[in-house]
């Protein structure tokens, strides 16, 4: 147990230093893989100490440990299914959740999401696209401004988009382009779609649906397969955080 405990440390710190290297910006959850293969790794030295302990604390362990297992599996389940789902033919708008601006225009992550949406509005040639992000301190534009560019740059029409470029969260996504949206008749139980990342799209339902959005499909986009893992178990850590938080 101690040399499979070290081993799978030392794995998820050389994952954790892998996501360092690609993902830009230097958040602390971008180490968590880092910090939970050191508390691996520790346990694997301190293993004898460990096997050691009493019975009934043991247990105790054991048992915090099962429950956290399943509440993980549960709602990465929830993710999952999520991701792969299936975007509704019927749809009214699309909302397009807002990613980083650079200087050379939209990132790559962006991009996917505003090309989807297009896909998907040229298909249905009745459907409204929101435009959603507000201008954050490092970016050139507005991100509500730049999808919208992208979309017109593409020979979306623009009275068929709704730009939405003051919001600061997913949260102010929702609530901000819903007003907007009520302004060109458009009602809460109007069937929506959410373009976002895949692992993103799950969290991002509930937070929609708080903000009184009642009819929600989903339209995902796939990033970097290696960065899965990091974004999968952040997606676990932000719906426990605001779980908690009372957000949904």
């Amino acid at each position: 147990m101690k040399a499979i405990l070290i081993s799978i440390g030392s794995v998820f710190i050389l994952y954790g230093l892998g996501v360092n290297a690609i993902v830009s910006g230097k958040g602390w959850f971008n180490y968590v893989f880092c910090i939970a293969g050191a508390l691996l790794i520790v346990l694997g030295l301190l293993w004898k100490q460990v096997v050691k302990l009493p019975s009934w604390l043991k247990v105790i362990f054991l048992i915090i440990f099962a429950l956290c297992l399943v509440n993980f599996a549960v709602a990465e389940a929830k993710i999952i299914k999520t991701a792969n789902s299936t975007p509704s033919d019927d749809a009214k708008a699309i909302i397009i959740l807002g990613a980083k601006v650079n200087d050379s225009g939209v990132s790559l992550e962006f991009a996917r999401r505003i090309d989807a949406a297009l896909d998907y509005a040229k298909e249905h040639p009745d459907v409204y696209i929101v435009t959603t992000g507000g201008q954050g301190p490092d970016e050139p534009m507005a991100e509500g401004d730049a999808a919208a560019e992208r979309l017109i740059a593409r020979g979306i029409d623009k009275d068929r988009i709704i730009v939405e470029n003051k919001s600061d969260s997913t949260r102010e996504n929702f609530s901000f382009a819903e007003e907007l949206m009520n302004e060109k008749g458009l009602k809460e139980d109007d069937e929506i779609i959410i373009v976002s990342s895949a692992f993103h799209l799950y969290r991002a339902g509930k937070i929609a649906k708080s903000c009184g959005f009642e009819n929600i499909s989903y339209l995902g986009v796939r990033g970097k397969a290696f960065l899965l893992p990091q974004y999968y178990f952040r997606e676990y850590a932000a719906l426990i955080y605001e779980s908690l938080k009372g957000y949904y």
